[in-house]
This record gives C-alpha cells, structure tokens and sequence, in this order.
C-alpha cells in the first residue's frame, strides 16, 4: 500500500512538472469584475474538419440523412428551458447554465447544427469504447464527451499546437502515460490505448484537484497553468472563479463540455437527428505477428482502404510493424475476420515482395504465397489445367491436386477465392505424375471424393474426409453434431465458405471423417 501511494505521488509531481514545463497557450491575469468571452475557435475548427472524416465523406457524397424531420427549422429555447433541462440531467460532474455554456449550446444547436448529426451517429462507434474503460476506471461516465469537443470524434484529429488523436495528446504527456509513438505507430490515434491512457490522466488529475471542473481543464491546459489560476485567484478551487486567471483555449473547455452534454441529450428537441454513416458497428480483432500492409488487407479482404485505415488508425504509414516478441491488434468488420485468417499467408506474403523489390511468378509463387514447407517450389514442376465444375471450390481443388489454396490463387492472379463454372485454372504439379494429375479434370464428383490428401490411402477406411450434400433444413451446427469431431469454423475452412449464410441445397460439403 506504502509503494501505492508512493508511485501516486510521483506521477502527481510528473504530472505537475510536465503541466508547467510544456504549457502551450496564453495566461492571464484579467479583470474579475466580468468574464470575458471564451474562443470557440478551436472547437468550431475541430467540427468543420469532421467534413475529411472517412464515413462522413462517404455520407455526404449520399446527400442522404436520417431523423431530421425538417432541416431548415431551427427550434429556440429561453435561458430558464436550457436551465432546466441541465439540471434534469444526471451527472457527478456540474453543468452549470450561464452564458459561456448558452453561447456553446447555441453553437452546437444553431450556427454549426448541420455537423452534429456527424458526431451523433460515430459516437456510436466510439461511446462503447469510452464506457467501458471509464467503468473499468471507476470514472463518471460523462467523461465520454470530452473527445466529442477535443477532436469532433475524429481519430486522426491533430491541432495547431499539436495535439493527435480522439483524446488530443500531446507528445510529450502521451509519452508519460505509456503510449508508443514510433515511425510506424502512433498509440495516440488507437481509440482503445489512448482511451486508457486519457482516463488513467484523468483520474490523476482528478486526485490532485478533488474536483471534475478543475480536472477537466487541467487536462486542457496541463495542470500548471490551472494552479498558477488558483494562486493568482488568491487560492479559489471553483473553475468559475479561477476563468479569469486561466488560458483563454481552456476558459471555454468546460463551457463546451457542459453543451455536449446538453446536446447529446437534446438534439431531437433541436430538430437535429443522426447522420446514417456505414459504420461497422460489429468488429473484432487479429493478433498479427508479422508485418503486413494495409493495401493488402484491404485487397484480400474486398474491403475499401480507407475503410481499413479507418478502423486501425494508429498505423502512420499503412503498415502493421508486428512480430513474434511484439504483436499487433487488427481491427476489421467481424464478417471479414474469417476471410483474413484464410489468407493471412497471403497477405504476409505481399509484404516481404514489397520490401524485396521482386514479384512472384510460377517459379516462385508456391513458395511465397503458402505456408507450405520453405523448400517447395515449382522446380521439377509442370503445368496442368482443370476446369471448374459446378460445386467446385479451391479448397476442393487444392485437395485434390495436394497443392494449398493460396498457391493456386497465385498461379491463377485471383485476389479473392471467387471461381466460375468453366474457368480453367493453372496448377503446377510433380513432374513424374503429370497423367495422374491432369486425369482429374475429367473426373466425376464421386471420383475426386476418393481422391486422398498427400500421404493418405485413396480409398478405405482411414479416408480423413467425407462428404455431404446440403439439404434444405441442414445447417453447420447440426452436421457438426451429425459429424463428431467438427467445428463450424472448421468446416467453413475446408470448404472455403465465407458465409454461412449462403450455402445451397445441393451444395457438396467436406468434413472430418471420424
């Protein structure tokens, strides 16, 4: 417990220090018989620039919204409404009502309303994410709209003086906190680090002031220039006492925090609803231990880049720099993990030719495209063709030409595992068993079922696989129970199936045999 305090101590004074060692903005003092009024630069710079946002790029080429039942209508409030309805909302942090908080509230409401549905609609992308840790943290949960006037919700948001990410770290600070900041990753930018780091930030901050106000600006400004306010205050702790002292960006913080709360509450009142944005709501993620880029990820999977980008913004140059000792998360749309993991050789495969400087060909593409043995290769290979027939996939085929899916997508220049009826392929086999192998394009289907994987008896009882037809009613989870010893993503694996969904009746699938 002793080593506990200790360590808290020593981040305090770090926080401290770095506070008044890296302070970035204006100083007061001002005269105390008025407020002056804040900027609302800083936050309406924020806003405009939402308009690069990926998903928000993407909406308005649509010119489509939803929920605004008329856009021209601009509802107004009187002061004691506003009042009112602040007050109705439950919060541990104060939302007080005066006219620093009423000019932001109109901002948000009137002058730049037709951004909000933008913010509205990612945050339902990102507001999971701030949940979760401010509950781990044991934090108000109103904090999640903190990075709703830092950065518009924008991951690749950077300010003028420099801050970067959805929480607006600076360099320095993020250091102190634990993020990574190299040439290839910037910690910064990943909503779920950064999330960690701001809400560990702010709890310290929270312990060295004892009040949400006063944290919330220090995390604008740094904590130095939020004591320096409350000594030439002459030693007030209320943020509204110590405004006049405090760096005019940080003044009109709070202000903007208490009006995103205000219209996250009540933007329907304001005639103002959500943006339909394409986001992937249902996303996972991939442990990768090896360099990867982003292109070929986008590529493989049939997904746009800046889509990929979108979802792994950390990465500054569109590479994952993952190893054995250091791997990385992938984030991508939970329906495309499958896929990733089918062509993960693949896409590994495409990097090293990048950073080689050479392309594969049929000499070396079995080689590089696999995770077949180092040593095969199409030396003392040669080229047979088969013909896709109806029911066929490239697992099947890579079965029966004891081959790997990857090689034949490389032989063939296929970027995805879709084949059609009729089309040849290419396949590169032994030498000395050409007429064993080029057979097999004018096989029936029962035929090619008897055909074994490498090393096993063609016929008999120790076959490993067999085979069903799909019939109406089946489904994956049922064969697996019909079939011992099988799983639904291994039976999706051998049959190259990419959605359950889509399986036909009549369709021929391969399982474990028991």
């Amino acid at each position: 417990m002793c080593a506990y305090f200790a360590q808290m101590k020593r981040t305090a004074v770090s926080i401290l220090i770095l506070g008044l060692a890296f302070t970035t903005f204006g100083q007061g003092p001002y005269a105390t018989d008025r407020l002056p009024k804040p900027s609302v630069a800083q936050v309406e710079d924020q806003l405009d620039s939402l308009l690069l946002n990926y998903f928000v790029k993407k909406t308005e080429e649509r010119q489509r919204r939803v929920g605004q039942i008329d856009s021209l209508f601009i509802p107004h409030f009187s002061d004691s409404v506003i009042q009112g309805r602040l007050a109705a909302i439950p919060s541990l942090i104060p939302l007080d009502f005066n006219d620093k908080s009423r000019a932001f509230i109109d901002m948000y409401t009137r002058q730049k309303r037709e951004l909000v549905p933008y913010i509205l609609a990612l945050s339902d992308y990102y507001f999971p994410i701030f949940e979760m840790e401010l509950d781990r943290q044991g934090l108000p949960m109103e904090l999640k709209y903190l990075p709703v006037i830092e950065s518009a919700l924008k991951t690749r948001a950077v300010s003028k003086a420099g801050a970067v990410g959805l929480w607006q770290f600076m360099y320095p600070t993020a250091r102190m906190m634990g993020l990574t900041i190299t040439s290839y990753v910037d910690e910064r930018r990943d909503p779920i680090r950064s999330t960690e780091a701001a809400c560990r930030y702010l709890g310290d901050l929270y312990r060295m002031f004892g009040d949400w106000q006063l944290a919330i600006a220090a995390y604008n400004c740094g904590p130095g220039n939020v004591n320096k306010a409350i000594r030439r205050s002459g030693g007030k702790t209320n943020f509204w006492q110590i405004y006049n002292y405090l760096p005019r960006e940080t003044r009109g913080y709070v202000p903007a925090f208490i009006a995103a709360v205000y219209f996250f509450h009540y933007h329907e009142s304001h005639n103002i609803g959500i943006a339909q944005l394409e986001l992937p709501l249902l996303v996972d993620t991939i442990l990768v231990d090896d360099y990867v880029h982003l292109s070929d990820v986008a590529k493989q999977l049939g997904q746009p880049l800046e889509l990929i980008r979108e979802l792994n913004p950390q990465f500054k140059v569109d590479v994952v720099p993952a190893s054995k000792t250091q791997p990385y998360l992938l984030v991508l749309p939970l329906k495309e993990c499958l896929t990733y993991c089918t062509h993960a050789d693949t896409i590994h495969t495409l990097y090293r030719e990048r950073t080689s400087g050479r392309a594969s060909s049929p000499s070396t593409a079995s080689s590089t495209y696999t995770s077949a043995p180092s040593n095969f290769s199409t030396n003392g290979k040669a080229l047979v063709y088969y013909t896709v027939k109806s029911g066929d996939n490239l697992g099947y085929i890579a079965d029966w030409f004891d081959t790997y899916i990857s090689s034949i997508k490389s032989w063939n220049n296929l970027y995805s595992s879709n084949i059609k009826v009729g089309q040849k392929l290419k396949v590169y086999v032994p030498a000395d068993k050409v007429a064993q192998y080029s057979a097999i394009d004018g096989m029936g289907l029962d035929e090619k079922r008897t055909l074994s994987s490498p090393g096993t008896p063609a016929s008999g009882s120790n076959q490993p696989y067999v085979y069903h037809t799909f019939k109406p009613g089946d489904s994956l989870w049922g064969l697996c129970q019909k079939y011992p010893g099988n799983t639904v993503n291994e039976i999706m694996r051998l049959n190259n199936i990419q959605d359950a969904r889509n399986i036909k009746s009549g369709q021929t699938i391969k399982l474990k045999g028991n």
